[in-house]
């Protein structure tokens, strides 16, 4: 007889031992096999709608009749949960798989797996494993119905990293959930794996009326280079979009454009480019001109206003130093 699934019942603690549960059940007509825990013990029986129970932990060891074969509910790894309904684990943290076996591969893969759209504001941190063999890279995720972004940067200006070092900007470093980098090594291999919508968006509450403004830039068809490299990157074509009720005021530049080509400068380097580093006070792309009108890594004005301008969070053509709620945001979308 095969048992395709099975149905733990508690059957109490009055069994001293396995082989006294055992005994319970082979009196029983409708037992095909037993498992215990802590000292409780369980009887398993064919799964029907005559029988109201829930699925079987996957932890426990069935011992069956000798007369049955059965073939027990999958052990959920992870801490994912058995759905008998479709035959499948529900993960949770992150996991994904029909065993909550591996790390999801993008964002766009946790959505699939039926994770929420509209987490916690819309974010989630996760640790994504691009291919089997890449090494897994702990990122924040926004899922929504339509698009996913994955996170390269976020800062509100409440910190400046200039002594942050090399293998940080390599890597990746967290300061808060508002203020972190992925890493450049990060960045090129998620470019490389086929992210190459780059976004980069900044908002601040414009005086004297505090209304909220969003400006974004798309960057499509961005290419990053390697470490022996520099890190240079290229696009092909940008899109602008201005969202706020006085955004006509407003005229946003395009931060990226001019640094195509350019490299990326550690703190501490040999580069005759440290001049930009120094100045603005952080790592970042830097053109022979040492263009420093953005500055997305940069300090608050009203949190440090004893600073050199130039370290101050700039982004081209907004009014960042005027008020406490400018911050940036820089990451690849999937569709």
């Amino acid at each position: 007889m095969l048992v395709n699934l099975t149905c733990a019942q508690p059957q109490g603690t009055r069994f001293k031992s396995l082989i006294e549960c055992a005994s319970g059940c082979a009196s029983d007509i409708g037992c095909v096999g037993v498992s215990t825990q802590e000292r409780s013990c369980f009887y398993h029986y064919k799964c029907s709608h005559n029988i109201e129970c829930g699925p079987m932990d996957g932890e426990f060891e069935v011992y069956v009749k000798n007369d049955t074969v059965v073939q027990t509910l999958p052990q959920c790894q992870n801490n994912g949960t058995w759905n008998l309904t479709g035959s499948a684990c529900t993960c949770n943290s992150g996991w994904v798989g029909q065993f909550c076996e591996r790390y999801g591969s993008s964002c766009k893969e946790l959505a699939q797996y039926g994770y929420p759209q509209g987490w916690p504001d819309g974010l989630q941190w996760a640790t994504i494993q691009l291919t089997a063999n890449a090494k897994p890279v702990k990122v924040l995720c926004e899922l929504r119905e339509k698009y996913f972004n994955t996170y390269i940067l976020r800062n509100d200006g409440w910190k400046n990293l200039k002594e942050t070092q090399r293998g940080a900007y390599l890597n990746g470093f967290y300061v808060s959930n508002y203020c972190f980098w992925m890493g450049l090594s990060n960045m090129k291999a998620f470019n490389d794996a086929g992210y190459t919508s780059l976004k980069l968006d900044t908002g601040f509450s414009a005086p004297p009326s505090n209304e909220f403004h969003l400006f974004q830039m798309t960057y499509n068809n961005f290419t990053m280079q390697g470490y022996d490299d520099d890190f240079k990157f290229t696009f092909k074509d940008i899109v602008r979009r201005n969202d706020g009720p006085h955004a006509a005021n407003y005229s946003y530049g395009d931060c990226l454009t001019p640094l195509q080509g350019a490299p990326f400068i550690f703190p501490n380097g040999s580069d005759s480019a440290e001049d930009c580093v120094m100045t603005a006070g952080v790592g970042w792309w830097y053109n022979t001109a040492c263009n420093i009108a953005c500055n997305p890594l940069g300090y608050k004005k009203v949190q440090n206003p004893d600073r050199p301008q130039a370290e101050y969070i700039v982004m081209d053509g907004m009014d960042c130093e005027n008020t406490a709620s400018c911050s940036v945001a820089m990451y690849f979308v999937m569709y």
